[in-house]
This record gives C-alpha cells, sequence and structure tokens, in this order.
C-alpha cells in the first residue's frame, strides 16, 4: 500500500516540475537579435592666432610713389602699404609729415562650421603712446587680397572688434597701424619724443558663435 502511494506521489511531483518548466520558460524562450549602428566620429573644431614679426614700413608720399610694388608680409599683400622697409626702427627718425605702416603678422586658425570669432585689441596701450600730433589709424588684411578690415580709426575700446572672422578668413593676416605724423605740427612740439609699440600691440581672438 505504501509503495502504490509513493509512485503515485512521485508521478505527481514529476508531473508539478514539467510544468514549472513550461510555464517559467526555463527551457523555451521568445527569439531575440541585435544590431550596432555606426553613428561615426564628431571632432571639435580649433581657434588659434599666432604672432609673427612685426615689420615697419616707410610709406610717407615720396617713398611708396605710384608705380611701387605691394609689399608681401607673411604671404600676404599688402596693395595699400607701398614703400621701403625700415631695417631698425628704433634707429629710425620720424619727422612732421611722414607716414609709417607697422605691419604685424599673424597665423589665424578658425576651424568649425559654425564657428565666428572677434578679433578685438587693446586699444588703451595703444592710444597712451601717441601724441595728439599723430593720426592712428589701422586695418587688417587677408591672403588672396582679401581685405578683412579697410583702413580707419581704432576700435571704440577693448571690446569693440576689428573684425569679425569666419573659417574661411583663417590663415596668414596683417594687421596694420598707420601712424600719420602731422605736416603742420608746430614749432618744435614732439621733438625727440619716443613712440614705444613694443609691447602695446596685443590682439585677442574670442568665439562669439
Amino acid at each position: 500500500m505504501r509503495t502504490a502511494n509513493l509512485k503515485r506521489r512521485h508521478g505527481i511531483m514529476a508531473a508539478v516540475l514539467g510544468a514549472a518548466l513550461l510555464m517559467g520558460g526555463g527551457t523555451y524562450a521568445l527569439w531575440t537579435a541585435s544590431a550596432n549602428l555606426a553613428g561615426g566620429k564628431i571632432t571639435a573644431g580649433d581657434l588659434q592666432i599666432e604672432a609673427k614679426d612685426v615689420k615697419v614700413y616707410d610709406i610717407s608720399a615720396d617713398k611708396g610713389g605710384k608705380d611701387a610694388e605691394p609689399v608681401t608680409v607673411n604671404g600676404v599683400e599688402l596693395a595699400t602699404v607701398k614703400g621701403s622697409l625700415i631695417d631698425e626702427p628704433s634707429d629710425w627718425l620720424i619727422v612732421p609729415g611722414d607716414r609709417l605702416a607697422l605691419v604685424f603678422p599673424y597665423d589665424i586658425t578658425l576651424k568649425g562650421d559654425n564657428l565666428v570669432a572677434n578679433l578685438t585689441m587693446d586699444v588703451a596701450k595703444v592710444t597712451s603712446s601717441f601724441s595728439s600730433n599723430l593720426t592712428v589709424t589701422c586695418g587688417l588684411y587677408g591672403k588672396n587680397d582679401a581685405v578683412l578690415a579697410a583702413e580707419g580709426p581704432l576700435p571704440a575700446d577693448s571690446t569693440t572688434p576689428v573684425a569679425t572672422l569666419k573659417p574661411a578668413d583663417a590663415g596668414p593676416v596683417a594687421f596694420v597701424i598707420y601712424v600719420d605724423f602731422d605736416q603742420a605740427t608746430p614749432d618744435r612740439e614732439d621733438v625727440t619724443e619716443e613712440l614705444d609699440l613694443s609691447d602695446a600691440v596685443s590682439l585677442t581672438l574670442t568665439q562669439v558663435r
């Protein structure tokens, strides 16, 4: 009698376990699959400005005649700068009626599809170096005869851009400061005065977009 009961209990347990396996999915599963999508790479752009050696030219009216060849600095041809290179600016003596071009070459890097940057300068350092008998203007020129900022007055302050640049404007550029010594300077005003721009011209490139 006990043997029959044990067999029946074992049969019931086996049936229960079999049902549990079927219900719990331990043996069977629904199909699943996965795939990878290649999203590509996203690379950051670049913004940089590097200064080269400054050059000074005498472009007074009697030095840069109509037939004079434009000056090329850092690969940038300057149609407005026609005259003679001053080899030692510290030894050169300016007089009323003279016009100088101080050429500051820079290499500008602008990489970014939507990148826009302002080029500004520390105007206070520059203007503090000049007397009232000197008229100071500036311009910015790029490759392929590009005029990035036509000759005009110095910016009103250090937040006013000299020019707003995009990646197409990048590469070698020439920032030019023009100095005109007023021919009508009276008496002996400004004799022996020094014009020190060795540390004055500071340009900053700042992203605005």
